[in-house]
């Protein structure tokens, strides 16, 4: 009885310890994984924290402005069914109007970007009247699945270090 259980739990063990698959190790570089992909969100307002997206009132200023990044210039879409919550999706949708459900306001969502590349762009807002704002994103992969993001306004570090920024501009 004592040789029978004896060669039972050998043949146990070594079962266990040949069905183990070297693939199966997390460090394993080539383990698929996913970026977050790039997005900017502007939140405007006035003095008086007025929203100023909000496409219903008579303070909309939509149409006001214009968004530059490599090359090519966007204008904002109403898209009644994009969504801030999109950030998860690796579909570039432009510049568009959305309601932030967090935060109960309209925001203009740029994104999509691709989030596995390193960046060190501007995106150039041009107003109605001239002036401009400008957003520089910085990316450098640091790792597997680091990286170091850094986020200005008009040249002012605004400290935030992740792929999305958020920004509430007063016009």
């Amino acid at each position: 009885m004592k040789k029978t259980f004896l060669y039972t739990f050998c043949l146990f063990v070594l079962i266990c310890c040949f069905s183990c698959n070297e693939k199966d190790d997390p460090k394993d570089p080539y383990i698929i994984s996913n970026w977050y992909p790039i997005e900017l969100r502007l939140y405007i307002q006035d003095e008086n924290s007025v929203d100023l997206l909000n496409y219903d009132s008579s303070y909309y200023v939509g149409g006001d402005f214009m968004l530059a990044f490599n090359g090519n210039t966007y204008r904002v879409q109403k898209n009644s069914s994009a969504s801030s919550d999109d950030s998860e999706s690796p579909v570039f949708h432009g510049l568009v109007l959305a309601f932030d459900n967090k935060t109960q306001k309209n925001c203009v969502y740029f994104g999509g970007l691709e989030g596995y590349k390193e960046y060190d762009d501007d995106f150039i807002i041009t107003w109605k009247d001239g002036t401009k704002d400008v957003i520089h994103f910085s990316r450098k992969i640091t790792g597997s699945l680091d990286s170091d993001d850094k986020w200005l306004l008009n040249g002012v570090d605004t400290n935030q270090d992740c792929p999305y920024g958020v920004f509430t501009l007063t016009k």
